[in-house]
């Protein structure tokens, strides 16, 4: 499916699992010319076992206003580092916690243990571990 995206006022419950990056993931490819516009306007995710956005949208303008995240795993909005017209406008997130499917790598010597960061709103590279 190719085009916009506009959705309003709509509630996620108990979305995700393993190997689901998201309850709503966005991802583009390619640019388009002219750009497409994304709009998430009042949606709410709850209980979500990943991120509760996941924007993959390139140069594509996405509009995230007045939404919650709330006890979401490993945050509410994540948008990657080539997400590069991402506007996030009066939003809350809240009760952001590790995911239970987060990769963890161990450290043979050591014992010691890594795990990826995690934020309510987070724009950069997903961690790889």
């Amino acid at each position: 499916w190719f085009g916009e995206l506009d959705l309003n006022w709509v509630q996620l419950d108990n979305m995700g699992k393993a190997a689901i990056t998201a309850a709503i993931k966005v991802e583009y490819e390619t640019a388009f010319t002219p750009p497409q516009n994304n709009v998430f306007h009042g949606i709410s995710v709850t209980n979500g076992f990943e991120y509760g956005l996941h924007l993959q949208s390139l140069t594509t303008p996405v509009l995230v206003k007045d939404s919650v995240f709330t006890n979401t795993a490993s945050g509410g909005i994540f948008g990657d580092r080539f997400a590069r017209a991402i506007r996030a406008v009066g939003n809350a997130v809240s009760n952001i916690y590790r995911s239970p499917y987060a990769a963890q790598a161990v450290n043979e010597q050591t014992g010691g243990s890594r795990v990826p960061n995690f934020a309510g709103i987070r724009i950069d590279e997903r961690p790889i571990v």
